[in-house]
Formats: structure tokens, sequence, C-alpha cells
């Protein structure tokens, strides 16, 4: 990456004040295609447990890499009873939100859970989430497929063209591909899974 940016001959070394905004330029792009959707198989599915306090209608999510809910279940004894994950348009329909009782759903607003029914009793939640990349380092690889980095590496240099003085001309012929990676990234970030079989269509 900083070779394409004109700022790294073959050999030589990174000022620290180059590498810290090559870092941040890689943590901004990385956290907004995590915040998008596209997923990263390195950090799909991390798992936590949250409290549901009797009485309180919100609870909150502790890890400091949780991005969204995947899915959420309450222990009940010895069984784990699913939590359906709503928007926010089905909870502000539903029309007595301080009902108590089990939680059935729940509206997350952030990292902040909003439960209904409210809990009558203490419970505890377990939680399956998308975590957010962790930040880039100089000794560690991207938090993110192998197969996009590149693509990933040319729309970093794209973002810091700027930044660096890259020359205009190289600007725009970056700037007509930039659709092009970012394709790439979504083909290394999709989901392989088995095909179902096919059924018939009845008219």
């Amino acid at each position: 990456m900083a070779r394409r940016l004109g700022i790294k001959a073959a050999g030589n070394s990174l000022h620290a004040e180059q590498r810290a905004v090559i870092n941040e330029g890689t943590d901004l792009r990385l956290k907004q295609l995590h915040g998008s959707g596209t997923l990263w198989f390195s950090t799909s599915g991390a798992a936590t447990n949250v409290t549901f306090t009797s009485g309180d209608v919100t609870a909150d999510v502790t890890p400091l890499d949780f991005l969204y809910p995947i899915t959420l279940h309450v222990r009940v004894g010895d069984q784990d009873e699913p939590v359906e994950i709503i928007d926010h348009r089905r909870y502000q329909a539903i029309p007595d939100k301080a009902r108590s009782g089990q939680p059935e759903m729940a509206f997350f607003d952030g990292a902040t859970a909003y439960l209904y029914p409210v809990p009558d009793t203490t419970y505890t939640g377990k939680l399956t989430y998308q975590g957010l990349a962790a930040d880039a380092s100089d000794a560690e690889p991207l938090d993110m497929h192998s197969t996009a980095m590149l693509a990933f590496c040319k729309l970093v240099a794209l973002d810091l063209a700027d930044e660096f003085d890259v020359d205009e001309l190289r600007i725009q012929r970056w700037e007509l591909h930039e659709e092009d990676w970012m394709l790439e990234i979504r083909a290394a970030g999709s989901q392989v899974t088995d095909t179902p079989p096919p059924t018939a269509a009845y008219f």
C-alpha cells in the first residue's frame, strides 16, 4: 500500500507518522465495511452472556467489539429459549411495553437491548453477535479474509491519496476501479452454503 502511495521505495521503512496515518485509514475503511454488513469469517459468531435484571426493560451488551446481534436466547431452568430480535418499528408497535414475564423479544439500540416482556425475575441471556474487526497493527495481519486484502489495500490507498499528495490523474484512474474492488471484497466475504434441492413450481 505504501509503495502504491509513492511513499516507500524497496528496502526503505516508513516514518512513524506515515504508519499511523495508514493504520488509521485502514481502520476507518475496515470498520465501515463491517458496519455495512460485509462479514469477515474471522469475527463471525462471537458469544457473550447478558444479564436480564428483574424489572429492568433494558440490558447492556458489555463486549467492546459488539457490532450487531445474530441470535439471542434466555436461560430458563436447564433450557435455552429463543428470544426474537425485532426492529424499532415492531418494538414501538407493542401497546403494553410494561408487561412483565419471560422475555420473548428484544430490540437492539446500539449495545442496549430493550426487552419485551420486562423480565419478571433475573435471567441470563445468551447472545451471539457480529464483532467489529480488530484494529490494524504493524505486527498482525488484517482481520479479514486473505482473498480480499489486495482489493482492500487499493481502496485504502484511494482513501489516503490526497493525504499523501498522489497525482490527480492517478487518483482518477483508481476511482474508475473503485466499484470493481468493492465487488471483489463482497465476493470474498460471501457465505458458502449448501444449495437447497429445487422444488416444482405450481401455478
